[in-house]
């Protein structure tokens, strides 16, 4: 191949990763690309099948990918037991730190498509600025973020077999003793712990410093010992509190149904003692995904009948921050259960998301929305620990909120609805099982819950008394639907607005479909809507004869 060109490496890895695809990883394709990797492994210093692989993972990464053996395994075409076969020379290239492996707080054994790999980033650095590839020294480490990870290398180790749980220990000691000149290693060789609590710590601190709030304890455990009573011995003391991470106000214990389950988190104590080693970990709730701030809603004045305004306006009054707290003082007087849950139900359409939003806005509290479809785990047993999750995460949140947020679920059908006959479902058992831990969490929950359903005939029995407000919401009636038309479109006279309500049974969510499409066609047209043209989107709003309707929740 010819070697001229300001970018020649670049240049080189873009014609491996582009032949590759669809390759199947045949030896006609290592044969049509040899002169590529002969002048790649040159350059990184390596055998051509390590440069092949730097040069993929490299090529991922420039698409803001981190690739699995699945993701590999799907570029290539092929099944992720024929990647299997350059398994130790991926691993090579780990333990030389070209590639890096990035620890995640959900590891299991046997679940080895979920790695994730990385370029060293002075290789990438290197490959991008068309500088020559400098040499990575094994175990280099320049400040506390690589002690950590090589900390949480050593776990890999572990989870791979390539050492016994003697060795990971004497790892982490080597590690230790290596970087104890580190401000964060002196705080904490000062606290006096042994080897595997100081492991357990480190992992914490690593794992928070990533984004993670809490983690299940016992996978980290699982990994380290092979005995099954020793990990029954050290979860049954973390739970029960006999552990000097908590005793010394280290960790906390997040609430869990079941001591398998424990997890744990950093506690203020240690978030501070961060803080003075120049480590500033406190979770941001600023860069959250599926939260929604209050002053970010707009406002929207929305109708309902009498009854339904009634409810509303109590809900709204108790969430206002002075009855609120009062009314949980009260409730944690009586020793009753104080936490709020909400179920909003009824025709789709007519508004009970909006609601939920201009409440937020109104009581000025944040929302956390909740996918629930996200809980569908194609893993058995993924689905539970995801909706545990949530009210995990719910509750870290709200320590960082000045006011207590609200927990949403939006179309809540698919888990509150009723429970699935195991014998004659294959999902019954994870459908059931995930109903059980969310009835748990309801049973204890302290904050302020909201969901919404379409089908409350399908509520399944043992949810109804966990729900402490059930607001029920009917299609608009024709009275109702003519405050809605004057409200959406104020130049219909009154008579236009009482005939489009007697004419067309719609929802909030329908007239306000109406109300879009006449903001369009005066746009588009640059003139007003004749009625008869509203009364013609009127029409088309219904699909069929048989008028079923379309709307929002």
């Amino acid at each position: 191949m010819t070697k001229k060109g300001k970018f020649i490496i670049i240049e080189t890895i873009e014609k491996v990763y582009e032949e590759s695809n669809d390759s199947k990883l045949e030896e006609t394709f290592f044969t049509k690309i040899d002169p590529e990797l002969t002048y790649l492994a040159k350059q990184f210093k390596t055998n051509k099948i390590q440069a092949f692989f730097i040069s993929l993972i490299f090529a991922f990464e420039s698409q803001e990918e981190s690739p699995t053996y699945k993701e590999l395994a799907d570029h290539f075409c092929c099944s992720t037991v024929k990647i299997f076969k350059f398994q130790e020379e991926i691993l090579n290239l780990i333990r030389s730190g070209i590639l890096l492996r990035p620890f995640w707080n959900a590891v299991v054994k046997g679940r080895i498509c979920k790695h994730l790999y990385r370029v060293n980033s002075k290789i990438s650095r290197a490959i991008i600025q068309n500088k020559p590839i400098p040499q990575i020294k094994e175990n280099e480490i320049s400040n506390i973020y690589d002690v950590l990870s090589s900390f949480s290398q050593a776990l890999y180790n572990r989870d791979d077999d390539n050492i016994t749980t003697e060795e990971f220990f004497e790892t982490v000691e080597e590690i230790r003793e290596a970087n104890k000149h580190f401000p964060l290693l002196k705080k904490i060789n000062s606290l006096k712990l042994d080897v595997e609590n100081f492991y357990i710590y480190v992992h914490l601190i690593w794992n928070t410093m990533r984004g993670t709030k809490s983690f299940e304890i016992r996978r980290v455990i699982d990994i380290i010992y092979d005995k099954t009573v020793k990990v029954v011995e050290i979860l049954q003391k973390i739970s029960s509190g006999e552990n000097v991470l908590i005793e010394q106000n280290l960790i906390e214990i997040v609430k869990a149904r079941f001591v398998q389950d424990t997890q744990v988190a950093l506690t203020d104590f240690s978030l501070n003692l961060l803080k003075e080693c120049g480590i500033n970990i406190t979770i941001n709730k600023k860069n959250e995904k599926n939260i929604i701030f209050s002053d970010k809603i707009p406002s929207r004045k929305l109708i309902f009948s009498n009854t339904e305004m009634e409810q509303l306006y109590l809900l709204k009054n108790l969430l206002k921050e002075r009855k609120f707290k009062s009314t949980q003082k009260r409730l944690t007087e009586k020793n009753l259960p104080k936490g709020i849950v909400v179920l909003l139900y009824g025709a789709p359409g007519t508004g009970k998301t909006e609601i939920v939003k201009q409440i937020a806005r109104e009581t000025k509290r944040e929302i956390i929305h909740v996918d629930l479809s996200q809980s569908k785990s194609m893993w058995f047993g993924e689905s539970e620990k995801i909706v545990k999750q949530i009210f995990t995460d719910y509750n870290f949140y709200s320590k960082d909120c000045s006011k207590v947020p609200i927990l949403f679920f939006n179309e809540a059908d698919a888990i509150i609805s009723k429970r699935i006959d195991i014998n004659i479902s294959s999902t019954g058992q994870t459908q059931n099982a995930i109903q059980n831990i969310l009835l748990e969490e309801l049973e204890n929950f302290e904050g302020i819950l909201i969901a919404t359903t379409n089908l409350s005939n399908n509520l399944d029995s043992a949810f109804e008394r966990r729900f402490l407000f059930k607001i029920k919401f009917q299609k608009p009636n024709i009275d109702v639907r003519s405050k809605i038309w004057k409200l959406k479109l104020p130049f219909l006279t009154q008579q236009n607005c009482d005939l489009l309500a007697e004419k067309f049974d719609f929802s909030s969510g329908q007239i306000d479909n109406i109300f879009r499409k006449n903001e369009i066609h005066e746009i588009i047209y640059n003139e007003k809507v004749s009625f008869s043209k509203l009364m013609g989107f009127c029409t088309d709003e219904t699909l069929s004869n048989t008028a079923t309707k379309v709307g929002f929740v």
